[in-house]
């Protein structure tokens, strides 16, 4: 078969979602055609994203890198591999892909979210800080004004969500910088209306041992969504067993007595459950039920 013939194959196996088959095709054309740095890096996409096989894709598009002559295409492939790294939990490696990626263009969105990821684990949370806040800043301008970034990426949605979560995860799960953790929250939900994400931080910020942090995760939360029945049990269950704040239970369940009886009842039965002589929680009376 000739290498035109191995592309068509590797295509059509593509289309049928047969992507390890896909990936053989395109290096078998790579042999045929072995200075045309498309296949290798065809073949490393496949199994960076769809195999997947983290150590192939490392390489073959190390075996593709030096076949490029799109600077973008080179600089793009450098942060594929670094996602590469990421996943074989090489952070070393990935680290230095990342800083290509940013030396050649410091508005990369993808690069400073990652490269701030890698950080915040690292513990060098005053640079995982500043390279998030770059992401947002430069993925607002590519959305704004995408015509000033001449290799045409634009901002996006998906890049504003990961680059506040990552912010929110630095605020209220690595560190304790309440304030930027709310401001993250917010962007989430009011920005994206993802709750999920809200509901994910708080999580996380518990199974690490800050339930201040979950906390304020949960107030942010349910300050926008106060039905969030998920968002309440967890904040209810935060607050009376991790932070014994019975008083903040019973005055969460005064607010909600008209609307919620039955649940602001629970609240305060499992406050005296807790301290059988709570002054507040035996002076609670809920709601009468409506005849």
């Amino acid at each position: 078969m000739t290498a035109d013939n191995l592309i068509a194959q590797g295509q059509r196996h593509e289309q049928n979602r047969e992507f390890a088959a896909a990936a053989e095709s395109y290096l078998r054309a790579f042999e045929l055609a072995p200075t045309d740095g498309r296949l290798p890096w065809e073949a490393a996409r496949l199994y960076l994203y769809f195999v997947p096989d983290a150590a192939l894709a490392v390489r073959w598009f190390e075996a593709a890198l030096p076949l490029l002559d799109n600077p973008f295409m080179a600089r793009d492939t450098r942060y594929h591999l670094g996602l590469a790294h990421t996943f074989l939990s090489d952070d070393a490696r990935a680290a230095v892909r990342f800083e290509e990626v940013l030396a050649d263009t410091p508005s990369h969105v993808l690069a400073c979210i990652e490269l701030g990821k890698l950080l915040t684990r690292r513990g060098d949370h005053a640079r995982a800080k500043d390279l998030l806040q770059q992401a947002v800043l430069h993925n607002n301008m590519r959305s704004t004004l995408p015509e000033m970034f001449p290799d045409g990426q634009k901002g996006s949605g998906h890049a504003h969500a990961l680059a506040w979560m990552n912010l929110g995860r630095l605020a209220l799960v690595a560190g304790d910088d309440e304030a930027l953790g709310q401001t993250a929250v917010t962007h989430l939900l009011e920005d994206l209306d993802d709750h999920a994400r809200g509901m994910t931080l708080a999580n996380e910020a518990r199974a690490a041992g800050k339930p201040h942090s979950a906390i304020v995760a949960l107030d942010g939360l349910l300050a926008r969504y106060p039905d969030h029945e998920n968002g309440g049990e967890l904040w209810f269950a935060i607050a009376l067993d991790d932070l014994k704040r019975l008083d903040e239970v019973v005055e969460m369940a005064t607010s909600i007595a008209a609307d919620d009886p039955d649940w602001a009842a629970r609240m305060v039965s499992e406050v005296l459950r807790r301290d059988s002589a709570h002054p507040a929680a035996l002076a609670f009376r809920p709601a009468a039920h409506p005849s």
